[in-house]
């Protein structure tokens, strides 16, 4: 829903409050807008987040638009090339925001990477502790068919 306040506003202050009344219409009857918002889909409220750094940015608060764009960056990571892109722009302008690029640049890849590698090595420690014939640490498909081969040979063995 603060997609749906950002867009009224933003459209109510370029065009009048008509133009505020149809774009929060249209955000609304737009395809699965509702239903995405129902289910706590992160695209909803990622829209909102892009609408307040589009309108930080057009009201003079462009540091505050580099922290809400890296936040929208946390959902979609392809939107931290916009980031910085954005911030190289300012920075070359005369403004003071490498420092604030670099810390949510660092903030946003530290939150991206850090809990994959740490999934990792516990994946990868837990697999060294079980032994080498251990299936733990393989994909579930992978430690299915090495438990079959297994089975497999016990029943060969036992059959007459």
């Amino acid at each position: 829903m603060i997609g749906d306040l950002l867009v009224t506003y933003r459209a109510a202050r370029l065009a009048g409050a008509w133009a505020g009344a149809l774009a929060a219409i249209g955000l609304v009857l737009s395809a699965n807008w509702v239903r995405e918002l129902s289910h706590g889909y992160s695209e909803p409220f990622t829209i909102g987040l892009l609408l307040a750094a589009a309108d930080a940015h057009l009201s003079g608060r462009r540091r505050t638009a580099i922290v809400l764009g890296g936040l929208v960056s946390l959902a979609r990571p392809e939107a931290l090339a916009l980031v910085c892109l954005y911030g190289v722009v300012l920075w070359r302008r005369g403004g003071r925001a490498l420092l604030l690029l670099r810390g949510t640049v660092t903030c946003v890849l530290a939150l991206w990477l850090v809990p994959d590698w740490i999934g990792w090595a516990t994946r990868s420690t837990r697999a060294r502790s079980l032994g080498p014939s251990s299936p733990a640490g393989l994909p579930p498909i992978c430690a299915r068919s090495a438990a079959a081969r297994r089975s497999s040979r016990c029943r060969c063995e036992r059959s007459p």
